[in-house]
Formats: structure tokens, C-alpha cells, sequence
């Protein structure tokens, strides 16, 4: 409580310091604004107890005369301003209010202490509109200096609309480029889907006869991007839950020829394909119009020489969109240009219809959107709860008292003045006030102070670097006995001896598994069958020889698993790192010699490195995760280096804030 009162008194002094500063807009001038205002009863009519069955006039042509024009402002705003007192909003007099059945566009003419109320009462009916969700996604290819850059500050914000607007001016300038755009729309809680893969047909299962005939099938191999969305809009319609797959191509298909057995002094041979492509997986949260990076890799084993230097990148934007007509722009200008001459303006006091409706002077009204455990003290307010495990007192009369918006709000020491109030609408979690602009403010600083246990998820970065065995063994001494490695990292990257072999990001919620993997679909023999094909019983068996093939992955599969802790500053994380270092050798077949038969296949080595772990570490930490040594091929037998793990894992926090940012 007395950091939440500090908290309070900052602000306070933040504002009244800036108040003077700021012109404030006059509450009590009369101004002309539009609304999208989808009701029924105003589009097909309704009943009044006072005047009978109503309906909202059509609007007159574009050519019609004034005073067509003005009788139309004249019955619409009576029949809307009617309806709007029913619903319980208090309009002063002089006041026109007019309403576009078509396009479901209402304008008023009001104070602005009145526009408030109006806007309220058109976003309440908004949130009951139907509405899907629009996704937009790309995949960014950039130098590796600029894409680490973007992921040292991805955990800064958790809208990267920014990154996004970088990398954009970098393709504008040919220092980047879109590897793959696509646009899908869904509705919450279906599975959508959008692949814009070719598929090749591969031969696979080839076989060879003793008349050299070739019997084979074939396989479909895919060479486009596909996205799997399955999207879910929370109740407060800006927040979006979705599980999310992508398998990204970053190469053609590649054919290559390789030998898989001996007949005779013949090497036979078969033709294989190999692709490459990235995938990610993981469940995200993001708000309406903001830009998520999902996740950078590198296109490992890629046979473009541009691709030993670059990173890339996916992202996704999710727009949701209310199924609703444009909004009538015409509107606001024809009140401007006629109204006076329907109803002038009145000077003086403002009087209203309603005067125990009427907004007091010098107050405001504000809505919020707060969690919906707002009343039960979940939200941070309410009266503290009561002894779970103290048994119940037997024989004695029991009351409950409810708490309502207004007493939790004076509990924190927000003051109601006469004409103040505060209302909490459960069904669509908002809360009402109406107040002095001093105690608005405090409201607006509690409810930051309970809205900071918000959505979060833990930004994951891994880097695999080379160097000389003596640097890195040195690093290691350095780290053994500190938690953070941060400085080491910055320290060790500095070094031009040290190299980046790949670099991945991805974001993961808390109990969420994640994946980001990227590399080299490699085929490779298994064996060989020789296999007896009878045409019938008295003829002589014929033989046919077929390889038997294998696909593994070459390149970096980089797999977690978090868990933030009760601190919400700990992360325990379980993850797991395979990544091929160089290319697999396969060794060759010799032909037979008539002095000698020798058994003998292709043998497929593997270059790798595997870890499973878990660890933790406090949000912001660089850990040294894993060290080893490369071996199998010639530039590391014979050399002293090293590869190493580096991790870092940020929490980052959903901004409560929605704006449409594209």
C-alpha cells in the first residue's frame, strides 16, 4: 500500500508539474464527432412508451435540396436523441445527434463532456460486433550484424511494429529483402491454413533389374512456404492467443547422385534430393495491429554463397477486424454546415433534459478495460481474503457484503466527491468513472499498478560460436563461478579470432514448448536389397537391386521449454541444441578385383553436437551453456578449437496498450 501511495504521489507531481505546460482542451465546448454506432433498434425501429413505434429516417441524396437536408437533421436527431435518454445518456439542450441506417454512422453535435458519454456507449456496441482476424506474414533475410542487432532489442517492447519498419527501409535501400509474404483471414477458434508450396515429385524406391530396367516411385517434396494458424480473440477482443506452425523452403530442391552398392565391378548408383527448409512452432500472444517477430535462424547448409553471412527472420501481424460497413464521413460536415440553421447553439450554463443525469462541472468520464477479477480482489483491490483453513464458526448468523467498484477505488485512497461515481460492467470487464480530473488520474495510475500482472512470455536468443581452444577454455575459467555472462559475451565477441556459427530467437510462453530449426534435408543409403522376382516356375529367376535410403536433418534444431518462476524474474529452462557442424562424409565404394571379392557398403558419418538440459537463469542473464570439441573431418582433427553455447532469456511483458499500427 505504501509504494502504491508513492507510486501516486510521483505521478501526481509528474502531472501537476506538466499540467501548466499543456493546454487542456475545453470540456464544456461544442464539437462535432462521428461514430460507428451499429444498434438494430435504431436501423429497424423500436418502441417508445412516449411517442410509439420509431425507426431512424434515410438519409437524403447526395443532391438533395436544404431543406430536405435540414428536415432530415431535424427528425433523425429527434428520433436518435429519444432513444439515446431512453438508454439513459443525458444530452444537453441544443444538442444533434444523427444517425445513417445504411452505414451505421452516428454524428453529434455536443459538448465534449457529453461526447464522452456518446463514445462510451457506441464502443459497448461495438464489442458486441462480429469480428476475424486478419494475418499478415513475412520472412526477412538480413546481413547477420543487422538481424542481431533487431534481436538484442526485440525484448524492449513486445510490439515490434518498429523492426518491422527497419527491416522494411533496409529492402527499400538492397540492403535486405522479403524471402516470402502471405495474407490469410480466420475466425477465432478455427484452424486456417495457406501453403504456397510446389511440389516436385522425386523418384524414391528405385530398382534395377539384370536388364538394366529401372522400376521406381516417387514422393512430393514441397518448395513454398506454409503457415498454420489457429487463432483464438480473448474477451476483451484486442488480446490474441494462437498456436502457430511454419515450414519455410529457403532453397530449391537439389538432386545429387549417390553410390549405394556393388554388382560385379559395377557401382550402382541412385539419384536422391535433398531440400532445405526452416520450421517454427510455438504458441504466441500478441494485441490487435501489433507486429511479432516469431522467430531468426540461420539457413544453415544453404548452397548459396549469400547465405554463409545472413539471417532471417519471420513475422506475423494480426489485425482484428470488425465486420461493419465504412463509416459515413459526409455526416460530421453535413451537421457542420446545416445544424445551426436546425438548432443554434446555446450560449450559457449547460442545461439538460435530465438533471439528475447531468455530468456535474469539472468532472469527466473515462473507461477501462481491467482484468475480470477486478471485484473479487484479483485485480489488485477488494478487501483482503478471509483464512482459507480457519474452520467455520458453527451456529452463528452469516452475511455478505458485496463490494463495488467505488469502495475498492476508495480503499486505495481515490477520493468521490458529490456527483462522482465508478461502475464495473462484467460482462465486457470495463469500468466507468466519472471524477475531477486530479482523481482520474489516480485511477488511471492504479489501474497501470494492477495491470502490470499481464501476459507474459520469455524471449529466448542462442548463439554457437567457434574459436581457439585457448580463448574458450579461458571463458569457461572465467564463468565457472558467476551467474551472468554477459560482460564475458560482449568481451568474447570483440574478438576476431571468434566467429558466430549460427544465431536462432524465438519466443515461447511460460509451460510452452517452442521450436525453431533450419538446415540441409539429407538423403542418405541404408542398404542395399537384392531382390528375386519369379515370372513363373520353370523360367529362370530374375533379380533386381534397389538402395534403401534415409533423410536425417544437417543444420541447427534448437528446442525449449520455460518456465517463469513466482518472482516473475527466474526462468527455469529446459531446452535442447543439435547442430551439424560440417556436412556428412560418405565414404567411397571400390570396384571388385577378380583376385578378391570384397563385402562392402557406404558408410554416412554425421558431424554433430547434441545437448539436453535445463538451467536457470534471472530474466536478462547470458550464460555459457555448453562447450565441446568438433571432430571428424580434417579442420578439426588436427586443430585446437572449440564451440560453445551461448543463451539469453528476456521476460517481456504484452503492452496493455492496443494501436493499429499499419
Amino acid at each position: 500500500m505504501g509504494r502504491f501511495i508513492f507510486f501516486i504521489g510521483l505521478f501526481l507531481s509528474i502531472f501537476s508539474a506538466n499540467s501548466q505546460e499543456v493546454d487542456q482542451p475545453d470540456p464544456y465546448e461544442w464539437v462535432i464527432e462521428s461514430y460507428q454506432f451499429p444498434d438494430n433498434q435504431l436501423t429497424y425501429g423500436f418502441a417508445s412508451p412516449e411517442r410509439g413505434a420509431l425507426v431512424a429516417p434515410s438519409l437524403p441524396a447526395n443532391n438533395a435540396p436544404e431543406k430536405e437536408i435540414e428536415e432530415f437533421i431535424r427528425k433523425s436527431s429527434s428520433i436518435v436523441s429519444h432513444y439515446l435518454e431512453i438508454e439513459g445518456l443525458a444530452l444537453p439542450k441544443g444538442s444533434l445527434v444523427i444517425f445513417d441506417p445504411e452505414s451505421l454512422t452516428l454524428a453529434a453535435r455536443l459538448p465534449r463532456i457529453a461526447q464522452s458519454s456518446v463514445a462510451f456507449t457506441s464502443e459497448i456496441r461495438l464489442d458486441a460486433i462480429e469480428r476475424y482476424i486478419g494475418t499478415y506474414h513475412s520472412i526477412y533475410e538480413a546481413p547477420s550484424a543487422m538481424m542481431r542487432s533487431i534481436i538484442s532489442r526485440a525484448s524492449e517492447n513486445y510490439d515490434h511494429t518498429e523492426l518491422v519498419r527497419e527491416l522494411d527501409k533496409a529492402v527499400a535501400e538492397n540492403k535486405a529483402r522479403i524471402v516470402s509474404t502471405s495474407q490469410v483471414e480466420s475466425r477465432s477458434g478455427n484452424r486456417t491454413a495457406i501453403d504456397s508450396s510446389g511440389e516436385t515429385a522425386t523418384p524414391v524406391e528405385l530398382a534395377v533389374d539384370s536388364d538394366s530396367q529401372i522400376e521406381f516411385e516417387t514422393e512430393a517434396i514441397e518448395s513454398g512456404t506454409s503457415l498454420s494458424i489457429d487463432p483464438v480473440l480473448a474477451s476483451d477482443n484486442v488480446t490474441i492467443d494462437f498456436n502457430l506452425t511454419i515450414v519455410h523452403p529457403y532453397t530449391p530442391p537439389v538432386r545429387r547422385t549417390v553410390p549405394f552398392t556393388l554388382r560385379g565391378e559395377t557401382i550402382l548408383s541412385s539419384t536422391v534430393t535433398d531440400s532445405t527448409d526452416s520450421k517454427i512452432s510455438s504458441v504466441y500472444t500478441s494485441r490487435n495491429g501489433a507486429a511479432k517477430m516469431l522467430a531468426v535462424w540461420k539457413p544453415e547448409q544453404s548452397p548459396d554463397p549469400r547465405a554463409q553471412d545472413v539471417l532471417q527472420a519471420g513475422f506475423i501481424t494480426n489485425h482484428v477486424v470488425k465486420v461493419l460497413p465504412l463509416l459515413n464521413s459526409n455526416l460530421g460536415p453535413m451537421l457542420e454546415k446545416h445544424g445551426a440553421k436546425v438548432l443554434p447553439i446555446p450560449e450559457g450554463k449547460l442545461e439538460f433534459t435530465k438533471a439528475a443525469d447531468e455530468i456535474p462541472e469539472g468532472m469527466i468520464v473515462r473507461r477501462y478495460t481491467i482484468p475480470p477479477t477486478f471485484l473479487s480482489g484479483g485485480g489488485g483491490g477488494g478487501a483482503a481474503a478471509s483464512d482459507p483453513f480457519a474452520a467455520a464458526p458453527s451456529n452463528e448468523p452469516r452475511f455478505t457484503v458485496r463490494v463495488t467498484a467505488k469502495d475498492i477505488l476508495q480503499s486505495v485512497g481515490i477520493q468521490f466527491p458529490q456527483g462522482s461515481s465508478a461502475n464495473y460492467l462484467t460482462a465486457t470487464s470495463t469500468l466507468v468513472v466519472r471524477n475531477t480530473p486530479e482523481q482520474i488520474q489516480l485511477v488511471e495510475a492504479y489501474i497501470m499498478s494492477i495491470k502490470s500482472g499481464g501476459v507474459k512470455a520469455v524471449d529466448i536468443t542462442l548463439h554457437i560460436v567457434e574459436g581457439p581452444g585457448r580463448l574458450l577454455r579461458e571463458t569457461s575459467r572465467k564463468t565457472r563461478r558467476i551467474a551472468n555472462h554477459a560482460k564475458v559475451w560482449e568481451e568474447l565477441i570483440k574478438s576476431p579470432e571468434i566467429s558466430i556459427r549460427t544465431t536462432n530467437w524465438i519466443e515461447a510462453r511460460s509451460g510452452s514448448r517452442a521450436k525453431v530449426e533450419a538446415g540441409l534435408n539429407y538423403r542418405f543409403p541404408t542398404g542395399a536389397d537384392i531382390l528375386a522376382k519369379p515370372e513363373n516356375e520353370k523360367q529362370n529367376r530374375d533379380t533386381a537391386t534397389s538402395g534403401i535410403f534415409d533423410e536425417q536433418r544437417v543444420g541447427t534444431v534448437f528446442e525449449v521449454d520455460p518456465v517463469i518462476g513466482a518472482d516473475n524474474t527466474t526462468i527455469d529452462l529446459n531446452f535442447s541444441v543439435k547442430h551439424d557442424y560440417a556436412l556428412p562424409t560418405v565414404t567411397n565404394l571400390s570396384k571388385i578385383t577378380p583376385q578378391a571379392v570384397k563385402l562392402d557398403g557406404p558408410t554416412t558419418t554425421f558431424h554433430r553436437a547434441s545437448i539436453t538440459t535445463q538451467t536457470t537463469l534471472r530474466s536478462g542473464m547470458y550464460r555459457m551453456a555448453c562447450m565441446w570439441q568438433p571432430g571428424g573431418i580434417p579442420k578439426y582433427d588436427n586443430a585446437d578449437i572449440l564451440h560453445a553455447v551461448f543463451i539469453r532469456a528476456e521476460i517481456v511483458e504484452l503492452s496493455q496498450e492496443s494501436e493499429d499500427n499499419f
